[in-house]
């Protein structure tokens, strides 16, 4: 067989998952999404009304920084925009769901604050929140500077591409350590099962997220490179959408 036609079924094959992968994702997340609003009616105490919330955009922010990328990634591989262009773009947006992700964290936080009084005594926990939040907004602020900084070259970017996945990576450690210690912290079991499928969600995305800033290294076959990412976020997905069923009041 022809290499050329050899590179048009590999291609073909490789553009199935990527696309496939994507829109189920984001259909798990819309649907994650629409769930929380549904349960949300007839709710009457804010705190659980802000977990709802919470978990809505934790899906929310998921799904916008995956539309981000695959959406700039296909107009960058038409042409339409530059590499450096299609990261000056693209980050920004992985920012704004990255800071709704953590968003929903918080929300957890804040929820099994309000449930457990020794947590809610504790004086450290608005510290340790205004904290979280502001390492968060820290690391933002030197991604968006490497970003933008206008001696910056494509190459360089290139090379500095694991600063801008900085904060992603840094709200998805914060849920991987905070969300485990509070599902153990968390005696009802509807919030225990939520949380639980809620680490388990962050833990994928982190996979997803360390091969995307290639600080897990390439195969050298893009086909397992795609899968060693995109499936672990299809999975991170489900279990957002795992999480917020099994989210009752």
């Amino acid at each position: 067989m022809p290499p050329i036609v050899l590179d048009i079924a590999y291609n073909t094959i490789y553009d199935t998952f990527y696309y496939a992968l994507t829109a189920v994702s984001i259909l798990l997340l819309s649907y994650t999404i629409f769930l929380e609003h549904k349960k949300r009616q007839g709710l009457a105490d804010p705190t659980q009304k802000n977990q709802l919330v919470g978990i809505a955009l934790a899906a929310g922010g998921f799904a916008v920084t995956i539309f981000a990328g695959v959406f700039f990634d296909t107009i960058t591989k038409r042409g339409i925009i530059s590499d450096l262009l299609y990261q000056q773009l693209h980050f920004p947006l992985f920012y704004v769901g990255s800071a709704m992700i953590l968003f929903g964290i918080d929300s957890s936080l804040l929820i099994v604050q309000k449930l457990f009084h020794s947590i809610a005594k504790n004086p450290h926990v608005k510290k340790l929140r205004i904290l979280l939040w502001g390492v968060f907004t820290a690391t933002v602020v030197i991604s968006v500077f490497y970003l933008f900084t206008v001696s910056a070259g494509p190459s360089q970017h290139v090379a500095q591409q694991p600063i801008f996945f900085l904060p992603i990576i840094l709200v998805i450690l914060i849920g991987i350590i905070e969300l485990p210690i509070l599902t153990v912290v968390a005696k009802n079991s509807s919030l225990r099962n939520h949380l639980a499928w809620f680490s388990l969600s962050m833990f994928l995305i982190l996979v997803g997220a360390l091969r995307e800033a290639t600080i897990i290294p390439s195969s050298g076959e893009p086909l397992i490179d795609l899968l060693l990412a995109f499936a672990p976020f299809t999975a991170a997905s489900f279990c957002l959408y795992m999480s917020a069923k099994s989210l009752k009041f």
